[in-house]
């Protein structure tokens, strides 16, 4: 059989605007506040809602980087549901996931301390974009989903570096000559 494209590849409506349908594989993309990739992840196998990636990705960054990561997740629409507010709760993870629903939504926005996360949340959008042209480029250019993860990591790595250089290029003055 002759493929046209990778065959763990799929095909998926998710309701945007201007993308009837998609084609690829999903990638999940987790940034903490400093804007590090602590967690980019190839859904390998499904086409997967994002509520259902929550709880793994934060099982992931903690198996690798401690208990002490993920201690907020600030997500959008996508990712709320009763069981990952059940869940977080029972984790003692401050749960800011945005409702699924306008009038809850709206409720919750009205906290301060919601609103600013959210605040903050919007720079993720950029990233993404950022990560996509800059470090993925507009198509992963391997084939072969071990060498598709592969490429991901390094583009997260790459990006990785570059934020440091710049967190690093912020927190230290340059040296004034004459």
């Amino acid at each position: 059989m002759w493929y046209l494209y990778e065959p763990h590849a799929k095909v998926y409506v998710r309701g945007k605007a201007g993308a009837d349908a998609e084609f690829g594989l999903q990638l999940l993309v987790c940034e903490s506040a400093e804007g590090l990739i602590i967690d980019s992840y190839l859904v390998p196998d499904r086409v997967a809602s994002d509520s259902a990636l929550l709880l793994p990705a934060i099982e992931r960054m903690r198996a690798a980087l401690g208990a002490s990561v993920a201690t907020t997740v600030v997500t959008d629409r996508g990712f709320a549901s009763a069981d990952n507010s059940a869940a977080l709760k029972a984790l003692g993870i401050c749960d800011s996931t945005l409702p699924r629903s306008p009038e809850e939504m709206v409720a919750k926005l009205k906290d301060r301390a919601h609103r600013d996360l959210h605040r903050r949340r919007a720079q993720t959008e950029a990233r993404i974009g950022v990560f996509k042209a800059n470090f993925l480029g507009d198509h992963v250019p391997t084939k072969g989903l071990a060498n598709q993860e592969r490429y991901v990591a390094w583009a997260t790595l790459s990006h990785n570096l570059w934020v440091l250089a710049r967190l690093e290029q912020a927190r230290v003055p340059l040296a004034r000559t004459g």
